[in-house]
């Protein structure tokens, strides 16, 4: 007569229990529930240079200085770079960006564009008492 093992059982639903919760991970990270609107930060230099909603389609261009320009485009809640003058480019090879915290850099001429969420002064109550 064989006998089971009865830890084999145990190792089997502790790894399915994994791995359901890795599954469920993965699809919380990359698939989120609801799209928030963000907000585009322009900075340059570290300073505030403008705010712009992700929900309306834009190309903007900035003027940093004399001879020193970027462009960047909003369209359909993602913001990409599609111009840069500076020498390494890296800017414009920069993927295009949609989610609160993530950002677009071009270093040497000290432009960051940053989505932040939306303020909370910018939506309406939740509830009105009297």
């Amino acid at each position: 007569m064989v006998k089971t093992n009865p830890f084999r059982i145990r190792d089997i639903c502790f790894l399915t229990l994994l791995l359901i919760i890795g599954i469920s991970l993965t699809v919380w990270v990359f698939f989120p529930s609801a799209p928030t609107q963000g907000i585009l930060e322009v900075r340059v230099n570290g300073q505030l240079r403008m705010r712009l909603p992700l929900a309306q389609n834009t190309d903007r261009e900035i003027f940093i200085s004399n001879h020193t320009t970027n462009r960047f485009l909003i369209q359909d809640g993602t913001v990409r770079m599609t111009e840069a003058n500076c020498h390494d480019r890296t800017c414009v090879r920069t993927r295009a960006i949609s989610r609160s915290g993530e950002s677009i850099v071009c270093l040497p001429h000290r432009l960051v564009l940053t989505i932040v969420e939306t303020d909370e002064t910018d939506s309406p109550p939740d509830a009105v008492t009297h």
